[in-house]
């Protein structure tokens, strides 16, 4: 096995999930952006709602409800571009954001805490 063979949710990042209701859909929400990040061989993931909800049995909305949750604990971020012909965007890609020590953590809750005050 090499290392792309293992998919990593640093301690500190689970740390912050588990303190959330709900944390094991946001584990595995967590885990498949991860597990596609692998696959696709980026940090920016191509990862939307439909293809969420497909994955793991939940709905599309309830996939929406897990992303917006986790791009407000600031581990990840949403990025929809590719414009049709219409105007409208094509694609949702996921970016993530690694959380490898707690002082991080605790950097990303106090400027969220900033933000939001």
């Amino acid at each position: 096995m090499n290392s792309d063979d293992y998919i990593v949710i640093p301690k500190a990042t689970l740390d912050k999930i588990f303190k959330e209701n709900k944390s094991g859909i946001l584990v595995a929400v967590y885990a498949l952006y991860n597990y596609t990040s692998k696959w696709q061989k980026t940090n920016q993931p191509w990862a939307n709602d439909t293809y969420v909800g497909k994955r793991l049995g939940i709905s599309k909305g309830t996939a929406r409800k897990y992303r917006t949750r986790l791009q407000e604990l600031g581990l990840i971020e949403s990025i929809t571009k590719v414009r049709n012909k219409n105007g409208r965007f094509t694609k949702s890609f996921i970016k993530m954001k690694y959380i490898l020590k707690k002082t991080t953590v605790e950097q990303i809750t106090e400027q969220q805490t900033t933000d939001n005050g």
